[in-house]
């Protein structure tokens, strides 16, 4: 599942400031090969983040490992101020059965959002829970694990035990070419990009082509 929280402006992007300041944060290179120039421009943090088993306090009993891709670190014209969580197993597994209760799109499921994710992006630098800025003003969370139409998941997964995924992904990016039916989509892609944007790009690219010779239509390249 994924959750995109987003705030009036990026907080966690430091400040463009003298060396052992940006290595004190824990924040990128130790070194002199960090980026000089405007002193008012901004150094941004890494645009991936993990956090690994918290041990501070969270609203569930686990502490589970969560991922995050800033997306203030995309290159210009496209930055802008949201944090996008990545979760899965167990985790996603609890906060799916919360949403079923209050759906994301309702006010108590965008706070139980807030609320669940706060002692995480709090631990991020320049936080301040009296700074506006860091309040945050609007959250998008995927539901799929709660949509049977969806397969109850977002992408696909190969479970502990599983023995010949690899054979099953094999047969279903076959699909039935003798019935007509052909299926594209992550979940069908070469197995360097499965569960991936890239994935389900190349696997209907795919697609295409095996309709294009199955109809004989030639395209000139």
């Amino acid at each position: 599942m994924k959750a995109c929280i987003t705030f009036p402006s990026a907080f966690w992007d430091l400040p463009a400031s003298p060396r052992d300041c940006h290595r004190q944060q824990g924040i990128g290179p130790a070194d002199d090969s960090r980026p000089t120039g405007d002193p008012d421009s901004t150094i941004h943090a890494p645009g991936y983040i993990h956090w690994d088993k918290p041990a501070y306090p969270t609203i569930s009993t686990q502490m589970w490992n969560i991922e995050g891709v800033s997306l203030a670190a995309l290159p210009e014209p496209c930055p802008h101020p949201t944090l996008l969580f990545y979760f899965a197993g167990a985790c996603s597994e609890y906060i799916a059965s919360r949403l079923r209760e209050q759906p994301p799109s309702t006010p108590e499921g965008q706070q139980f959002l807030y609320d669940y994710f706060e002692p995480y992006y709090s631990r991020l630098p320049n936080w301040d829970p009296s700074d506006p800025a860091c309040k945050p003003v609007s959250v998008l969370a995927s539901n799929w694990r709660n949509d049977k139409f969806a397969g109850n998941g977002s992408y696909i997964n190969f479970p502990v035990g599983l023995e010949k995924g690899d054979e099953d992904i094999v047969v279903i990016r076959n699909g039935m070419p003798e019935r007509n039916i052909w299926l594209a989509g992550e979940h069908t892609a070469p197995f360097l990009a499965l569960g991936t944007v890239t994935g389900a790009y190349w696997s209907g690219d795919g697609v295409a082509k095996r309709l294009l010779e199955t109809y004989g239509v030639v395209v000139n390249s």
